[in-house]
């Protein structure tokens, strides 16, 4: 069970650290570790999960208002 459980930590330990390699702290495990940021760094390219779900739902509200459009023909 022990080495089981070890072998878990490890494989979670090299996850972690290659999201953090990968896509740098404010998008690993959407911006869990935006805290390591410099305030410099936060306000230049991380924007919190709330502003990115706003601008995901306005982005397919206007997609589905240009479909309607575009159906309709106006």
């Amino acid at each position: 069970m022990q080495k089981a459980i070890g072998m878990l930590l490890i494989v979670l330990a090299l996850w972690t650290g290659i999201e953090l390699y990968t896509r740098g702290p404010s998008g690993a495990f959407d911006g869990a570790f935006a805290f390591l940021l410099d305030d410099e760094e936060r306000e230049e390219g991380y924007s919190w999960a709330g502003e990115r779900a706003g601008n995901k739902l306005r982005q397919k509200h206007e997609e589905r208002a240009d479909a309607i459009n575009r159906l309709t023909g106006d």
